[in-house]
């Protein structure tokens, strides 16, 4: 066959005209008789068919092009043995890797193994969980080729010879939608995590995929909220979001807040789950108010997370040293201000620079200080309506350092 006719086999495949395509193999492809008793290593690989057919092949099997590889199948070409050296994939890595659900559950129905490994050590299952979103010819079946190859015998905790595992793949990129689900309804274990740096979980994986932050683009808009629902996913099968390697500085609440504000929903669900982290571990606290992340750092203060004394530990940098009060003044983080302030904070405490927190505001001046003087009154005005309630007399008042 010429060139000439191979490439209109090829774009007949790519516009879905498969009687076409079977037509002319009906006429010029021989029948091949020998590979169905050859050794396994050799049967049907890519030096024993025409060299045409390869691609033909190659390509049916991505775009789920079924009536075709039936019919390769049926002249001889035993697509259960067909090995493509070149990508080093047997034809269920090819069809699993690239969604095709329908033509993942014919080769098993003709006996292909699903456990079966090709290049760097990837079985089938391991394929399909590192497929990319937007690469991925069929993302919509690609849960089911999961779920078929888990119901195939296939090991959903197996580990590359990299130690990734299905889930960790899955965790660790844009993929489809669905995936993560399946493998934990498959029972993968949401805790189990890398066995080299950088150590990271499966939840942390996902953290990673959530801090995307150019939002405003559809496809990393998509990606955001397939990570958000995988993220719902792990949870919901127990997995630690305090769980963490001892060469890790921060769990997965802190790298989540990395992201800044638009991850608070996240943020309130790993809270839900019951968080509390873990001694020595960096404060998320101190990390929303670097980051700048003043909505979360105030849900955080709402939730009674603040700790008099936790201060940073970045050495030779300015803010070494400094508690959580100070970083929000130093950095002008009103919002995280007004919620300690409100949360009773000692504003006569000292702070690095000599003075004390209230003097420290009132040097800054702005809003924070309006919002200080504000407080003060209404804290005032309770106490003369609580003292004028009881009928005694008003105690004197110590002087705030200001006058109203």
């Amino acid at each position: 066959m010429d060139s000439v006719a191979q490439n209109d086999l090829l774009t007949w495949i790519a516009q879905g005209e498969q009687g076409k395509v079977v037509d002319v193999l009906s006429a010029a492809l021989p029948r091949f008789e020998g590979g169905r008793d050859w050794p396994a290593a050799m049967s049907n690989s890519v030096w024993t068919w025409p060299q045409w057919l390869v691609p033909v092949v190659g390509k049916s099997l991505r775009l789920g092009c079924l009536d075709v590889l039936e019919h390769v199948h049926g002249k001889g070409y035993d697509m259960r043995n067909y090995y493509n050296s070149r990508m080093e994939q047997f034809a269920l890595h090819s069809a699993a890797a690239a969604g095709q659900d329908a033509v993942v559950n014919w080769l098993l129905d003709l006996g292909a193994d699903a456990r079966v490994t090709g290049g760097a050590g990837n079985n089938p299952l391991h394929l399909a969980c590192a497929s990319n979103l937007e690469a991925t010819e069929n993302p919509l079946g690609m849960p089911n080729v999961v779920r078929l190859l888990l119901s195939a015998g296939v090991d959903v905790n197996e580990r590359r010879p990299d130690g990734m595992t299905p889930l960790l793949l899955a965790c660790s990129g844009p993929r489809c939608a669905g995936v993560v689900r399946a493998l934990l309804d498959g029972g993968a274990d949401p805790n189990l995590g890398m066995q080299s740096y950088p150590y990271k979980s499966p939840l942390i994986f996902v953290v990673d995929r959530a801090r995307e932050t150019a939002v405003d683009v559809p496809s990393m808009r998509r990606r955001l909220e397939v990570a958000q629902d995988d993220f719902d996913a792990m949870l919901q099968s127990g997995a630690d979001p305090c769980e963490m390697h001892d060469e890790c500085p921060m769990d997965v609440l802190s790298q989540l807040i990395l992201s800044g504000d638009h991850v608070l929903d996240l943020v309130k669900r790993v809270l839900d789950c019951g968080w509390r982290g873990k001694p020595g571990r960096t404060s998320p606290l101190l990390v929303a108010a670097q980051w700048n992340a003043q909505e979360i750092a105030v849900e955080l203060v709402q939730r009674g997370f603040y700790r008099e004394g936790e201060r940073v530990a970045l050495s030779g940098n300015a803010l070494d040293g400094a508690d959580i009060f100070e970083v929000a003044l130093m950095m002008d983080r009103p919002r995280i201000l007004e919620a300690l302030m409100l949360h009773g904070v000692d504003l006569e405490a000292g702070m690095l620079s000599g003075l004390s927190r209230r003097e420290a505001v009132e040097a800054k001046g702005g809003r924070c200080l309006d919002f200080m003087k504000s407080l003060d009154f209404s804290r005032r005005l309770t106490e003369s309506l609580s003292d004028g309630a009881s009928g005694a007399p008003a105690a004197p008042r110590r002087s705030r350092g200001f006058s109203l």
